[in-house]
């Protein structure tokens, strides 16, 4: 190269020397890159760093997720099918009480010629009416371990001892008697101590009507077929259900722990 290009004595001499210093220049890049050539899988471009820890650290940040969403989603799934548990129990103890009610009493008091003035039996054999036959019932179911009520804001006579409605009881009346709606329901109280509770409508049939209305001593004589007559609530503490379902939670958020 030097002799293409025919440089003089001097010059010549410079850049033999300049040729020198960048072979030397050369060699020692190489030797340093192949000195760094082992600590490279640990790099920021390595495989480990771009794909297997971030997907390590997506998959604990969605345990840790699951962990804080699941027991509580799981709580207001339990929560939820008790209300739907007691609302159809309470519906059911309506339906029982309008059978016997239609089926029972109105036959009854066709024969009998009408209820007796106590309000609690039909003189043909001693017959209880439909709301003593339905507290006799849920007194039963009461001492099973279940929490059923029957509340009204116009009790019978022989019935006035009973306690006004309460604040969830009052609001349940409101709700149902100015609005279509077939239950009414609420949680009181916080942890250990919460309690759901759930009314339904227990609304006048037909015999219904021909009786209260009929009858001397009925609180209001001027019941229409549909009208709300009383309140069926059933009360269930949410202790058990909550703990349940928050073991459940955690068993499953530990599981997927374990799997990944």
């Amino acid at each position: 190269l030097r002799e293409s290009l025919n440089l003089p004595q001097a010059c010549s001499a410079r850049f033999d020397a300049v040729m020198l210093v960048m072979g030397e220049t050369t060699m020692s890049s190489r030797d340093a890159a192949g000195r760094q050539a082992p600590s490279a899988p640990f790099g920021h471009r390595s495989l480990i760093w771009s794909i297997v820890l971030p997907g390590v650290a997506a998959i604990l940040l969605l345990l840790v997720a699951l962990a804080i969403y699941l027991p509580g989603s799981i709580v207001a799934i339990e929560v939820r099918a008790a209300r739907e548990r007691a609302v159809a129990g309470a519906m059911r103890l309506v339906a029982l009480r309008a059978f016997y009610s239609d089926t029972v009493i109105a036959r009854l008091t066709q024969k009998a010629g009408g209820a007796d003035k106590s309000g609690d039996a039909l003189h043909l054999h001693d017959i209880p009416v439909p709301t003593t036959f339905l507290l006799d019932y849920t007194e039963k179911l009461t001492a099973r371990g279940d929490n059923i009520l029957l509340v009204s804001p116009y009790p019978w006579p022989q019935r006035q001892r009973r306690e006004a409605l309460d604040p969830f009881q009052s609001a349940a009346w409101t709700v149902l008697t100015k609005e279509q709606t077939p239950s009414f329901s609420a949680i009181e109280g916080e942890g250990p101590d919460a309690v759901l509770r759930v009314a339904v409508a227990d609304r006048m049939t037909q015999s219904c009507v021909d009786c209260h209305n009929r009858h001397p001593e009925s609180p209001i004589r001027s019941w229409k077929v549909g009208d709300v007559r009383g309140l069926i609530e059933i009360r269930q503490p949410l202790a058990t259900v909550t703990r349940e379902a928050r073991e459940i939670g955690w068993q499953l958020a530990q599981g997927g722990l374990l799997a990944a």
